[in-house]
């Protein structure tokens, strides 16, 4: 789903950069199997100039998901800034900055999604 990002979340204020990016929410758990519709989540935003992607209610992924956002960055034509922010839970955060994505990615850790915690959303994901 593509939405604009909550004032709150979109940056510093006014002059940002990233203050009218729309904002793609992913969220459950994004394996293999679901590539293909992440790809077609994301193909959208390949027209844009920048985009957030929202991953606070991501419970899982794996590298099938970091390939679709590393088409979206190739797609959106990287030309050495970042024109895509991750919105990231900290776990996660660390885990794409570990990857190095921090060279190629605006990642932003934030715990924050309304009153969920990640604990609940990981209980939602096993059908709890």
């Amino acid at each position: 789903m593509i939405q604009p990002l909550p004032r709150a979340a979109r940056g510093p204020g006014p002059g940002s950069r990233w203050i009218d990016s729309p904002t793609v929410t992913l969220q459950g758990e994004l394996d293999f199997s679901k590539r293909e519709a992440v790809a077609a989540m994301l193909r959208p935003a390949e027209r844009m100039k920048r985009v957030t992607l929202d991953l606070r209610a991501i419970t899982y992924f794996d590298a099938s998901t970091l390939g679709c956002f590393m088409h979206l960055r190739n797609a959106m034509g990287f030309e050495g800034d970042r024109r895509i922010r991750l919105l990231a839970h900290p776990y996660h955060a660390r885990l794409l900055r570990l990857v190095g994505f921090d060279r190629f990615f605006e990642i932003v850790e934030s715990a924050a999604l309304g009153s969920t915690s990640l604990q609940a959303l990981q209980s939602l994901g096993q059908g709890a």
